[in-house]
């Protein structure tokens, strides 16, 4: 019972470390025109295909391969759109090449905003009405050094303790048996 208790909390632990990166990889930057810096023409969007009901692209800029990969959302955004790009990869795309098509943005930015979205979808809801109000743009794409080692901590802190977790569960064991000064 105190496992899982314990287990609980590391898991709860996680939603508050991952909850946290969110609003620390958006920065707020001031643009004039409210429009993406590398804007596509409509006739080089995606275009929706009524025969397949899907999403194409129309370009080899907007293709899969033209974006960055799983690992990108990893460290722009957590582990919920990184693990949303491994299991609905295709429903992904599809949401990726829509917004491209929506916003006239580069497969990189519409990435990065659907990273976002997925990782908290209150935050960017907010986030985008503070776009069309002040005329900002908050930049979801750009990768900084000091969030990605504080986003890499993080990340080694909660997986040893879910890792300790596990183990503690599956040998019957008390979660801080580790410590040397632990007595029972």
């Amino acid at each position: 019972m105190r496992n899982a208790a314990i287990f609980t909390l590391l898991l709860s632990l996680l939603g508050s470390v991952t909850c946290f990166t969110v609003s620390s990889h958006s920065s707020f930057v001031f643009n004039l025109k409210n429009k993406p810096s590398s804007c596509t023409s409509l006739s080089m969007a995606p275009k929706f295909d009524k025969l397949q009901q899907k999403w194409v692209a129309s370009s080899p800029d907007e293709e899969l391969v033209a974006g960055y990969g799983p690992a990108g959302s990893l460290l722009r955004q957590g582990p919920a759109p990184f693990i949303q790009r491994i299991v609905n990869a295709d429903e992904y795309d599809q949401a990726v090449l829509k917004f491209m098509a929506g916003e006239g943005c580069s497969r990189d930015e519409a990435q990065a905003s659907m990273d976002a979205y997925l990782r908290n979808p209150s935050d960017w809801a907010y986030n985008r009405m503070e776009e069309e109000k002040f005329g900002k743009k908050f930049d979801y794409l750009t990768l900084k050094t000091d969030q990605i080692a504080l986003t890499l901590v993080w990340s080694l802190i909660v997986v040893s303790g879910a890792g300790r977790a596990v183990f503690s569960f599956t040998q019957h064991e008390n979660f801080w048996a580790f410590l040397p000064w632990y007595t029972q």
